[in-house]
């Protein structure tokens, strides 16, 4: 009789351990979920920030009078912007590049202008 008790005893014991397990697995998991949940959402809004910061840079490089905005590719990610293409003066270069440094959410600037020769 001893033998049976200690017999469900440890099985019981070892049911309960398994659902323990169980559930410590389950909300490891959900956790998990959680966070890569968390990680595409940032990365979605990071996305969207670096869309909002190259339209604002644009904007601003088309309506500036030192700048042809129009000759002048934008790009953002995570924050850093590169300028491409190819202006007519040092000037212009640098100027563009003051834009850019100068808009919320601008990390680094990576001015790849290239000086038009004469």
């Amino acid at each position: 009789m001893i033998r049976k008790l200690l017999l469900l005893s440890s099985a019981v014991s070892v049911a309960a351990m398994l659902s323990a397990g169980g559930v410590y697995a389950e909300d490891t998991k959900n956790r998990q979920d959680e966070n890569v949940a968390e990680r595409a959402a940032g990365n979605a809004a990071r996305v969207t920030d670096d869309a909002g910061t190259t339209a604002v840079i644009k904007t601003k490089l088309l309506a500036d009078q030192s700048t042809s905005g129009l000759e002048i590719d934008v790009s953002t990610k995570n924050g850093v912007v590169s300028l491409d293409g190819t202006v007519d003066s040092a000037a212009e270069k640098t100027a563009a590049e003051r834009i850019a440094k100068g808009t919320n959410g601008v990390t680094e600037v990576k001015n790849n202008l290239k000086v038009q020769p004469d």
